[in-house]
C-alpha cells in the first residue's frame, strides 16, 4: 500500500496539468536560468498559507563540476546546501523575492532533475485550515498549500495529542462519515501509512498519509 500511495501521489500532486506543460516556449527568462541551462517544463502559481508563489519545474543538461561554476556566480547572500545527489539553494533574485531552487541527480545520470519555487521574501502566515478540505478532529494544521490551476489543496497537520499514526484509524472513520471510500484499508490497520479515497459522484481523489511520526497531511483533486 505505501508504494501505491507513493505513485499516487505522484500522479496526483507532483505533475501539473497538462495544459501547463512547455510554458515557457518563446518566452524571455531571466539570466540566471539561462546560465544554469534550466530546460522549463512546466510552471504553475500556487498559494502557501494564502501566500502567491509559483512553482516550476525541469531539467538541466550541465554536470555537478559546471554546476558548481554556476554557484559561484549567485549573489553571496544565497545559502547553498549540499546532499550526496542534491543541492538546496535560497537567494534573492530581486529585492524582496526569494528564490528557491532544488537540484537533483536519478540514478547519478544526467540530465539533472531541477524544482524552483518563487516567493515573496519574509515568513509565513498562520496557516487557515480550508473549507476545501474535510476537517478533522484533534489536529493542529501546519501549512496549507491550494493549486488554483488543478482545483487541488494540499493541508499538512500534527495530532492534538499523540502520533500522526496511531490516529490514522480515527480520522480515516471520520472521513468515511463524510462520505468518503477508501480504496483499501491500511489506515485501519497497525501498521498503515495512510489511504485513498474517492468520490465517484464528484471524480474527487482524496490521499491521506502521514509524512513523519508526528505530521500528517490530506491532499484532495478533483478531476
Amino acid at each position: 500500500m505505501r508504494k501505491f500511495l507513493l505513485l499516487a501521489a505522484m500522479a496526483w500532486f507532483a505533475f501539473p496539468a497538462a495544459a501547463e506543460v512547455f510554458w515557457s516556449f518563446g518566452r524571455a527568462r531571466p539570466e540566471w536560468q539561462q546560465r544554469l541551462g534550466w530546460e522549463l517544463m512546466w510552471e504553475e502559481p500556487i498559494r502557501v498559507n494564502g501566500v502567491p508563489m509559483r512553482l516550476s519545474g525541469g531539467i538541466t543538461r550541465i554536470n555537478w563540476p559546471e554546476l558548481g561554476l554556476f554557484l559561484q556566480q549567485l549573489p553571496d547572500d544565497a545559502s547553498v546546501a549540499w546532499n550526496d545527489d542534491s543541492v538546496l539553494i535560497h537567494w534573492n533574485p530581486a529585492p524582496g523575492r526569494r528564490q528557491t531552487l532544488l537540484i537533483s541527480s536519478v540514478a547519478d545520470a544526467l540530465p539533472l532533475v531541477v524544482y524552483g519555487l518563487e516567493r515573496p521574501e519574509g515568513e509565513l502566515p498562520a496557516p487557515v485550515w480550508p473549507e476545501s478540505l474535510p476537517p478533522l478532529p484533534a489536529t493542529r494544521p501546519q501549512r496549507v498549500i491550494e493549486y488554483p490551476e488543478r482545483d487541488a489543496v494540499y493541508g499538512e497537520f500534527t495530532a492534538a495529542a499523540g502520533s500522526a499514526r496511531t490516529q490514522l484509524s480515527a480520522w480515516g472513520t471520520t472521513l468515511q462519515s463524510a462520505g468518503w471510500q477508501p480504496f483499501a484499508l491500511e489506515a485501519g490497520t497497525p501498521t498503515g501509512s495512510g489511504e485513498v479515497y474517492y468520490r465517484p459522484a464528484t471524480r474527487e481523489i482524496l490521499l491521506l498519509g502521514t509524512s513523519s511520526e508526528e505530521t500528517a497531511f490530506l491532499y484532495r483533486r478533483r478531476r
